[in-house]
């Protein structure tokens, strides 16, 4: 039988020699002592541990707000608030041509009651004084009222409740994502109109009445028509805003808040509209976006 004091003491003796060798490849300067990798007992409690690094974490929190406390005063330093001059006296253009039909326009806007408010109308105001006055009321009402009809036939063909707010929403967003066949006629959904979405061109590519003569919208005509729509079938939805984006906001009948994502078709969640418009919560914290807004903010945004 193999006598284990004997390799125990062969191992022991190959260690020793292996450390002693690594020790000479290795040589240390004079006076600087060395400790072997390995401790047994000198090492620190779990608790000093977590103290130690909870002591760690305060002082770089503590380092981070008094970093940021003197940010923020530079800033207002720089800034000089309360003491800049400012002229909020703008030019009035009034002498060039064509201003008079806008002056028109916001007289006829400040003219609104809130209690009597019509988008139809206040939308009508806005994007006539860019043709001039040279649309008649009759016939925008009039394309209005052919997409009413149209609303009204997918309404009835579903069996929709007219008192269910979810029910007409619903009307809504199947008469702008789904093709609608009435009788002889089929009517397709509103398209996204990529040929200068934003009005760089031609401000009259981001009106309701361009959309309405051919179909093709963007992000502020096609909410807009979404509402002035929901109003003549008395449906309650509003208005959202996201950078250089609107969508629609309605309530469900269990209380529960739903947005309309018009250009893409769908109705979506918060997460996918902060994830998409890069929003993060310290704008939402402040209500700049994804807040429904009131009649009073839609009528000063147009």
């Amino acid at each position: 039988m193999i006598n284990l004091k004997i390799i125990t003491i062969l191992i022991c003796s190959t260690q020793f020699c292996l450390t002693q060798t690594l020790d000479k490849l290795n040589p240390q300067p004079s006076g600087v002592t060395t400790y072997s990798p390995i401790r047994t007992h000198d090492y620190m409690s779990r608790d000093h541990i977590n103290n130690t690094n909870r002591h760690i974490i305060n002082q770089a929190n503590a380092k981070a707000k008094a970093d940021y406390e003197e940010e923020l005063k530079f800033a207002y330093e720089q800034a000089k608030i309360g003491d800049r001059k400012v002229n909020y006296t703008l030019p009035s253009k009034k002498s060039e041509k064509g201003v008079e039909y806008y002056y028109s326009a916001f007289d006829k806007l400040k003219s609104m009651e809130l209690s009597s408010f019509s988008l139809k109308k206040a939308i009508y105001h806005v994007e006539n004084a860019f043709y001039e006055n040279r649309i008649p009321f009759e016939k925008f009402d009039e394309a209005i009222q052919n997409e009413v009809n149209v609303l009204e036939k997918i309404i009835e063909r579903n069996k929709y409740d007219r008192t269910n707010n979810t029910a007409k929403n619903l009307a809504l967003f199947r008469y702008f994502a789904d093709t609608t066949k009435i009788g002889n006629k089929t009517y397709y959904p509103i398209q996204y109109d990529f040929n200068d979405y934003m009005g760089d061109r031609n401000w009259h590519n981001m009106f309701v009445t361009k959309l309405l003569g051919s179909g093709k919208g963007q992000c502020n005509s096609l909410p807009l028509l979404y509402l002035i729509l929901a109003d003549e079938i008395e449906a309650k939805a509003q208005l959202a805003l996201a950078p250089n984006h609107s969508y629609i906001i309605f309530t469900d009948n269990n209380g529960y808040k739903k947005n309309v994502e018009l250009t893409s078709k769908m109705i979506t969640s918060d997460a996918f509209i902060m994830r998409s418009a890069f929003i993060d919560a310290s704008a939402m914290a402040n209500k700049l976006y994804m807040e429904p807004l009131t009649e009073k903010q839609l009528l000063s945004k147009l």
